[in-house]
């Protein structure tokens, strides 16, 4: 049975909750906690929250915000749950009086931004800018501006990004108000503008915060600007300065958020470079480094910017970008648990250290709550949501026991959430849970097991009031290679196609990308009159690879080692490149075009020699071979390894 949790890609804000400790008797001032955010110690913050946490418990009997927990969780959260970081943070800036205002209300800013929400982000800067009160902010909301302005209108990101740097010198951020400025200039065809600016953020780069990843990031840059030039040797030896490992997953998470040639104006050959970076915890930093026209990068960043993404091996990664020929845009995953962050939206806060997460800690903890506050306080829901993600993470081992253990807490969860009026998508990842749960701990066998899943599957998604972005966390639910999934997935992906078309989501652009897949799955099981009915509704061409009757297979490739080019050798610099092409009636690749490189430019060349050697089964439509666009292959370049 597929794990619930990580199908619905449920990033938990934290591990939490151990046995309750005697309460000290001077608890934790949030200057001093405050302090070790600003150094990057996270793991010590976190545990003095936790103390806070359970002082608020012990000393409420209802549920309650604390203005202090909104603003230190709020502040942990806003690059790592930014959802429920919004929640808080927008609660806390409603106080005027909020010591250090400007603090939470960038914090906000930077929790929009995480959870790719840059038109609320950008209200956010300006409205922060525009208070004279706010002015010790105004530097750091300055440069998000920029950095936000650099996707659609680089010429004001350019002008914001001087401004800041006309001012008197001093401030962390000058650096990177530099490095925006630089890009901007690079993207609108000033070179000489670039060059200079360029110059400007590797200097200030060496005296920056060390979390800022600020050299990496400036060293990215070069290396792009080398590449785009053909300067092979200064290519190479930025890569050798910022060389992170195998970019792996980091970078083959971008295929699937590739935008369709066509759409938003965007043409096969334009491209965009996109960088990732660390910063300390939670999702990486998303910017843009480079696009070869100014009005396309936000058709590359409509979906990755709303996806969680993996970080990069190192502090920093630049990915190359063009669009593909067939729409496959990625279904974002919820950011946050639905189920802590609708708590702590009420003033029942997780803990968030992680020495307190064990799932004995957490029962143990549970059952001194029970003795404190009584089996029914709602302050118990956070530590049932962990007890639930524990069994989750050894569904698959769970003895009937254990399991039978962890379905009674799952019912007692959905029970309270369901008095406390918790919001349908709250509740939609335990009645599933209690479905698979149920399954182990009576012992079911596997049809039984499927039929269980199958009715809380449809019994949940009837519920009008569960959003569409549930509907699609519900599809990675449905195990796979079941006879239950493809008229599940069916289901669920018409219905989240038909509130897109209803509602607001028209615009959404993973809409085709998901119409795509249900076509595919229409196909599979033998609808062939649903697929084509909404190829048409939808306007997808029949002519698609992923969309043919039979679909190309791959057979072989001729990539050897030595193919692998020789400066990246000495850079130590593996690779992950994809191509685009048509598959011809024999299986041969044609027109090929390179749709993702990580890192840019590196393997290029190398690429584009040995692609042509790549063989597929060609596509078949009526038991005869066929053309077919839009087939994509990724191919992995790692350092030769010495036979001796």
């Amino acid at each position: 049975m597929k794990s619930f949790a990580g199908a619905f890609g449920i990033i938990f804000a934290s591990l939490v909750l151990g046995a309750a400790a005697a309460q000290p008797t001077v608890l934790p001032s949030e200057e001093s906690i405050r302090r070790l955010i600003d150094v990057g110690d996270w793991f010590e913050a976190a545990q003095l929250i936790d103390r806070l946490t359970d002082a608020h418990v012990a000393t409420v009997s209802t549920l309650r915000p604390d203005p202090t927990l909104d603003r230190l969780i709020g502040e942990i959260g806003a690059s790592s749950s930014p959802a429920s970081a919004h929640l808080l943070l927008e609660r806390a800036i409603a106080d005027r009086s909020t010591r250090d205002l400007g603090r939470y209300t960038l914090l906000l800013a930077i929790a929009d931004e995480t959870l790719g929400d840059n038109a609320a982000a950008e209200a956010v800067y300006r409205r922060l800018l525009g208070d004279p009160a706010l002015a010790a902010s105004h530097d750091a909301a300055a440069v998000g501006l920029a950095r936000l302005l650099l996707i659609d209108r680089p010429r004001e990101a350019m002008a914001t990004a001087v401004a800041r740097l006309s001012q008197e010198p001093g401030g962390a951020s000058r650096w990177e108000a530099a490095l925006i400025a630089a890009r901007a200039a690079r993207i609108l065809g000033l070179s000489a503008d670039a060059e200079r600016w360029l110059e400007e953020a590797s200097r200030l780069a060496w005296i920056a915060p060390v979390n800022d990843a600020a050299i990496a990031r400036v060293a990215l840059d070069r290396g792009v600007v080398a590449g785009l030039s053909g300067n092979r040797a200064a290519l190479a030896a930025m890569a050798a300065l910022n060389r992170g490992g195998d970019p792996g997953e980091a970078a083959r998470q971008f295929l699937s958020l590739l935008p369709e040639c066509g759409l938003a104006g965007v043409r096969p050959d334009d491209l965009v470079v996109l960088e990732l970076a660390t910063r300390g915890h939670g999702r990486p930093r998303l910017g843009l480094i480079h696009a070869s026209r100014p009005e396309i990068a936000g058709a590359f960043l409509a979906i990755a910017g709303r996806s969680p993404l993996v970080p990069p091996r190192g502090q920093a990664m630049s990915v190359l970008l063009r669009c593909g020929a067939a729409p496959r845009a990625g279904i974002a995953r919820a950011w946050d648990n639905s189920i802590l962050e609708w708590a702590a939206s009420r003033g029942a806060y997780p803990t968030i250290s992680f020495e307190r997460g064990s799932r004995e800690a957490l029962r143990a903890e549970l059952a001194a709550r029970e003795t404190q506050l009584g089996a029914d306080s709602p302050f118990l829901i956070p530590l049932l949501a962990q007890i639930l993600f524990h069994a989750e993470a050894r569904s698959s081992f769970l003895s009937p026991g254990e399991a039978e253990r962890s379905l009674a807490s799952a019912r007692r969860l959905d029970a309270m959430l369901a008095a406390q009026s918790a919001p349908a998508d709250a509740r939609m990842p335990v009645t599933l849970a209690i479905a698979v749960l149920n399954s182990f701990a009576v012992q079911q066998s596997q049809r039984a097991a499927l039929r269980a899943v199958r009715t809380a599957v449809e019994t949940t998604a009837a519920n009008a009031a569960l959003t569409i972005e549930a509907l699609l966390l519900m599809v990675d639910f449905v195990p796979d290679e079941t006879a239950i999934a493809p008229g599940l997935k069916i289901a669920l992906y018409s219905q989240a196609l038909e509130r897109m078309s209803g509602g607001g989501g028209a615009g959404d652009p993973r809409r085709r990308g998901i119409a795509a897949r249900l076509i595919r799955l229409q196909r599979d099981a033998g609808n062939e009159s649903a697929a084509a009915a909404l190829e048409r509704d939808v306007g997808i061409a029949r002519n698609l690879c992923v969309l043919a009757e039979a679909p190309p297979a791959y057979l072989s490739s001729d990539i050897r080692s030595e193919d692998y080019p020789l400066d990246a050798m000495w850079a130590e610099q593996d690779g992950l490149l994809a191509v685009d092409f048509t598959a011809n009636r024999s299986g041969a690749p044609e027109d090929i075009r390179i749709v993702m490189a990580a890192p840019p430019f590196i393997f290029d060349g190398a690429m584009t020699a040995r692609a042509p050697t790549i063989r597929y089964r060609p596509a078949e439509s009526a038991n005869a071979p066929r053309a077919c666009r839009g087939q994509t292959q990724s191919i992995s370049w790692r350092l030769p390894t010495d036979p001796d």
